[in-house]
This record gives structure tokens, sequence and C-alpha cells, in this order.
């Protein structure tokens, strides 16, 4: 049967149209998992970036990046980002350990041709509510506490009211957040004084690690900051991960007032299903800030100098503080990440009226342009400057 002219011109529309929509369609099944700017932190991170198929429901990452295949881009058909692998290697005998562990072991979603390690974006802030999750204990220590060999590695969780960044792997039992990791040998097993001492104490005293939990705040206000490597860790259910852990931030739970456990280093890496280390290079002359959020209660708030302090494992660092803009904002300035220096302590406060000691003359530096936050000379703002203790 002969189609009419009119008919003929519909249709080649028509077909247009479609193929138009299907190219559309194919285009944007590989966009799911780009990472969308929204805004920035003082160190020029991306700050709590959102994956562009949000907020549509919890995407499963292993379905949409086809596996993750091994090659030059694992997330080809489900992102338009260049990202980067970091997975074992199969080098000496720990390290085929380690790596066979990687390859046979809860993989769901994964192939013999898969990534069995880390898909990584980029360094980035994030805020919300941190809860303190476990230690992996080492061998031979698993031993002594009856566990499964682990690679070192503490885990939180940071949970986000609008759960950006979060996938389907992100909100289970095992998983409910951004899960956060730093190692043991490259942080805490450093430390010597104040809160985090008393933290890694109960990790390795209380197996089930709730001991060491309940001195996190308890609360809803995402006043907690952790600035990390972004990636998705492909096994155990792909999940979204901060990891390694760079600067951290925690409200602290003791009765004695609005505090923050802190540490902050440029360096580090992502446990036993890795092999690569990463050093935080784009950090202006070495200087990282931490904005803590205070909300309406900066006004009400300050440094309480007297219980406010920060130490270095390996030399004393220059540092300051300070009240700004509804936010606490602390400066560290670190050496080249090849020094592998790490700072820890807490930052206090008190009410506004408070009779809290004003820092010695002794502890304090020169006005120094570098550890001082944007905008911190201005008039009737408290500033403090010191360096780290030993």
């Amino acid at each position: 049967m002969r189609i009419p002219h009119a008919n003929r011109t519909l249709t080649l529309v028509v077909s247009i149209i479609l193929c138009f929509s299907i190219a559309a369609h194919a285009s944007a099944k590989g966009d799911f998992l780009t990472l969308i700017l929204t805004g920035t932190d003082p160190n020029g991170f991306w700050l709590n970036p959102v994956w562009k198929y949000q907020p549509a429901e919890l995407l499963d990452a292993a379905k949409a990046c086809n596996g993750f295949p091994r090659g030059s881009n694992p997330v080809a058909a489900c992102s338009k980002d260049n990202v980067a692998i970091d997975a074992p290697e199969y080098i000496g005998l720990v390290q085929r350990i380690f790596a066979w562990t990687c390859t046979h072991f809860e993989n769901p979603g994964l192939s013999a041709d898969s990534v069995f390690g880390h898909v990584n974006w980029r360094p980035v802030t994030m805020t919300g509510d941190l809860y303190f999750a476990d230690y992996q204990f080492e061998f031979p220590g698993s031993i002594l506490y009856s566990t499964l060999p682990g690679d070192g590695d503490y885990d939180f969780f940071l949970r986000r009211h609008d759960q950006s960044v979060y996938l389907s792997g992100n909100s289970t039992p095992a998983n409910p957040g951004i899960t956060v990791e730093f190692s043991e040998r490259e942080t805490l097993r450093h430390v010597q004084h104040g809160w985090w001492q008393e933290f890694r104490r109960r990790v390795f005293r209380d197996r089930d690690f709730s001991y060491a939990a309940d001195m996190l705040a308890d609360s809803s206000g995402e006043q907690d900051v952790v600035i990390g490597l972004l990636g998705i860790d492909t096994k155990h259910v792909p999940h979204t991960e901060l990891h390694p852990a760079y600067a951290l931030a925690a409200r602290i739970r003791d009765g004695q007032g609005v505090g923050w456990a802190i540490f902050a280093r440029n360096w580090g890496s992502e446990g036993g299903c890795s092999s690569q280390p990463h050093d935080l290079k784009s950090l202006k002359n070495g200087r990282l800030i931490i904005s803590l959020p205070l909300g309406s209660t900066s006004q009400k708030t300050k440094i309480d100098f007297g219980r406010t302090h920060l130490y270095g494992d390996k030399t004393a660092l220059p540092w300051g503080a300070r009240v700004l803009d509804q936010a606490l904002v602390v400066t560290v300035k670190l050496p080249n990440p090849s020094k592998r220096a790490f700072v820890y302590g807490e930052i206090r406060m008190c009410s506004a009226d408070c009779t809290a000691p004003e820092p010695q003359a002794s502890d304090e530096l020169p006005f120094d342009p570098e550890i001082v936050p944007p905008g911190s000379h201005a008039a009737g703002n408290t500033y403090i400057s010191r360096k780290t203790r030993m």
C-alpha cells in the first residue's frame, strides 16, 4: 500500500523525534553517577556535592556501571567524570593474600573482570552527623579480639538527611550512611593526649565499640565535617565513601559543653583492597581549613582557649581558630605530604559571657596571613594563633 506524501512526511518527523529521544535517553543513562557541584568550602573543595541521578530512588551502582569493568574507565556506562582506580596489587605474599580476599568475598554485582577495590572521584568536604561503627583489627591482634583479620581501618558513617552522594549500598544495616575510613597506623597510633587518646583506648578495650561510640554527640544538626577522597568502594555492595579521611571534626559528648574532636593531615591510603598513596597536593601553601557550622549559636558562644588544644605527632605546626559568619573556622598549616604529619586535638566552646582564660602570650604566634582564616582580621572577632603541642 502506498503512503500518501503528507503521511510520509509525518512518519519521517516522528522517526526523527524518536531517534533524538532514544539518543538523549542513551546519553542520560551514562550520566547517573556524574558528580554535580553545589558549592565549595574555603579550601576550594566541592562542598556536599550530589550525584546527577539524585534525588531519585537510591541507585544500585553495580548495575548502573555494568559491574565496574577493569580498564581505562570502569564508570563509562554510568558517569561522564574522569576517575582513578585504586585496587590491590599482586606483589609479595601479604599483598597476594589481601588481593585474593578482595576478589573472593562479598562481591554482589561484580564479575571476574570487575574492579575489586576503589573508584575515586575527587577530594570533597561533606557535613552531616558522624557515628563510629567499628575498627578492623589486623592480624595478629584480631586473634586476641576473636575477629577475622582486617586492614586496620577505623569505620565511621556520615549521615545526611538529603542523602547527598548516597547509593543503595549506603542505606543498609552494614552501611547506614557515607562510609568514612582512616588507618590506625597512619593516625591514632601516634596520639598521646586528650580526647583521641581516650577514644583509641576505648576502641581497644571494648569489642562491641559502643563505649567509644558514646564519646560522639548524638545530634541531628549536621554539624560534623569530613574532608576526604570521595569514591565508590566496589566491594561489600558498592557504596560511596570518604577514604582516606584527610580531616575530621566530630561533635563531642562529655557533659562539658560544645566541642569538636579534630584531626587534620594531607596524605593517606585506602586500606586492604588498595595499593596507592593519596596525597592531598591542592592545598594553597599547605593550609587546610575546616569550617564548622554553628548556626544561630555563633552569637552566643566563643572559643574556650583554656580547653582548646591541638597536638602534632612529629613537630609543632602553626594553626589558628576563630568564630566567623556563623561558623567556627580552624586552619592548620601542614608541611609537604611526604612529611606524613598528623595533627589532632579538641576545640572547645563556651558561652559568650564565660570567663575562660585568654591564651598566654608565650603560646601565640605573630600574625601570619597563611594561617588566618578569610576575613579573620575583621574588627570584633576573637582570633587565636598558636603552634601545635607535642
